[in-house]
């Protein structure tokens, strides 16, 4: 009556391409922002455009999130480098925000799968 689902059918189906994408879009975005944060102090003179950009890209979320909730962002610290508040903000931003990137790419590669069978 009471049957045991056997634990290797389970691991057989594995995730969806939706949740593949979607935790991959997310490890990108924690990964991207934790180490453009930390290069950014370590490059110390190291000044160019392709980086500011990138930087100033990724900063973007948090910017706007704490204008529209009227918050004071303080960008930087004493010694030049990022404060943790904005560390902690960009990282949970842009995971967030890279993981719904991946959720639409994977329904994108999961519309283009179906469509070739």
């Amino acid at each position: 009556m009471n049957e045991i689902p056997n634990p290797e059918t389970s691991k057989k189906r594995g995730w969806s391409i939706v949740r593949k994408a979607q935790v991959a879009g997310a490890i990108v975005g924690a990964f991207l922002t934790v180490g453009l944060t930390i290069l950014g102090p370590i490059g110390g003179s190291v000044n160019f455009w392709g980086f500011i950009v990138l930087l100033e890209w990724i900063s973007s979320p948090v910017i706007i999130f704490c204008k529209i909730f009227s918050l004071k962002l303080v960008l930087y610290n004493n010694q030049g480098g990022f404060s943790m508040q904005t560390i902690y903000l960009l990282t949970v931003a842009n995971t967030f925000s890279f993981f719904v990137i991946g959720t639409f790419v994977g329904w994108i590669l999961k519309i283009i799968k179906h469509i070739r069978r």
